[in-house]
């Protein structure tokens, strides 16, 4: 597996040369003495096969030729120091002498404007995703946010963000200084990432109802939850209604089995489920433990797997014990439910006729419709007859 390091460069503030000569300590108890992170890090690590440098064009990219002082690092520094900066005829004198060096490295510099504000931030944004994009798929990626100016970690941050599932792990470096002992630590901040990584997959299934992501995250300390958490999203995209009431105990098996030291994130999830399953549970028949459920898929604008879940609550409500049996809905079940429509109000019947054949149109793609004209479905307008539908729906369970 490849291992790769993105870092940033800056122009060096603690002397007129660059950055202070420190000694930087590692995890592991080595130690090395030079002004650039990347170098320890280098030295620190001979598995990394592929080096990211994102900076300015007046960033002090000479610091990276001082082990060659020659006529080329002149040009380099002459050219940083000046208000054009870094040519792009100079890049490959800077990666020459990077790789005189570490001859197994292959080295990528990326050189954005100095100017950071309203008018660059897009252009200098779509450097830091480049050079995520150029990252290789399944890497080991290392994020060192020592040097460079502080809108650098952000932005680079935001760029792997976008990619994050590209990448086999990720782990963030930081350099601390500390006057005291004279000594750069080298921090490990690799949890906020995990931490990111969970935030987003909480979200997408407290927001959408989708946990396959949450669920491996949350496996390690809590296999049962795992399993309910997945359980439930493959019923939710797979548009397998029918299936809720069952789901349902093995949520209630999971919460019964959550850990007492569970981290707090675990513990807010374990909540959401809780508000689930009461709510769902709380309902005392299967059909309007299913329109229930239709419910919250609306309210997450989930609007066309609600439409479906609506539909089978009807035909579980007119089936009972049969509900799910598609051959006795259309030898039985369907004389049935339109016998129970002709005695309800006329709004009420339209909107349920309208609920089958959205859900019948939802079936087959978007397909037009026999009634109303015989036109195609618009999305926009599945919300408004869920709207009409709802009110139908609960109307006939009083029948």
């Amino acid at each position: 597996m490849s291992k790769t390091l993105i870092t940033s460069l800056g122009k060096g503030v603690y002397e007129t040369d660059g950055y202070r000569l420190t000694t930087y300590r590692f995890n592991n108890g080595k130690e090395f003495e030079t002004s650039l992170i990347l170098t320890a890090i280098l030295d620190n690590d001979p598995d990394i096969t592929d080096v990211f440098i994102v900076g300015t064009t007046t960033s002090g990219w000479d610091m990276l030729m001082a082990n060659n002082l020659d006529d080329n690092w002149v040009k380099v520094k002459e050219e940083c120091e000046s208000d054009s900066g870094l040519q792009p005829e100079s890049h490959e004198l800077i990666i020459n002498a990077l790789r005189a060096r570490y001859e197994s490295v292959k080295f990528t510099i990326k050189p954005h404007t100095p100017v950071i504000g309203r008018d660059t931030i897009e252009s200098v944004f779509n450097t830091y995703l480049d050079t995520a994009r150029e990252v290789k798929k399944d890497t080991q990626l290392m994020l060192d946010i020592t040097h460079g100016f502080r809108s650098m970690p952000l932005l680079i941050w935001q760029a792997l963000q976008l990619l994050s599932e590209s990448f086999a792990e990720v782990s963030i470096l930081y350099g601390e200084h500390s006057p005291v002992d004279k000594i750069s630590y080298i921090r490990d901040l690799s949890a906020y990432w995990s931490l990111s990584e969970i935030i987003k997959a909480q979200y997408s299934f407290i927001n959408n109802l989708d946990g396959f992501a949450l669920s491996k995250h949350i496996e390690t300390c809590w296999g049962q939850g795992a399993k309910a958490i997945q359980s439930f999203s493959e019923i939710v995209a797979a548009n397998f209604a029918l299936q809720v009431p069952g789901v349902l105990k093995q949520i209630n098996n999971a919460l019964n089995e959550l850990p007492d030291d569970a981290p707090r994130w675990v513990c807010e999830v374990a909540k959401f489920l809780t508000d689930i399953y009461e709510r769902l549970s709380g309902k005392e028949t299967r059909h309007e433990q299913i329109f229930e459920y239709a419910l919250l898929l609306a309210e997450r604008k989930l609007y066309t797997q609600a439409v479906i879940a609506q539909q089978i609550a009807v035909e579980v409500f007119i089936a009972g014990d049969d509900g799910g049996d598609y051959e006795w809905w259309l030898d039985c079940g369907r004389e049935l439910y339109n016998k129970k429509k002709k005695n309800m109000p006329s709004k009420y019947k339209e909107a349920l006729s309208r609920l089958e054949g959205l859900r019948n149109q939802i079936a087959h793609g978007g397909a037009k419709s026999k009634r109303g004209g015989g036109g195609m479905p618009a999305a926009v307008n599945i919300e408004p007859t869920l709207k009409r539908t709802t009110p139908a729906v609960l109307e006939l369970f009083k029948y």
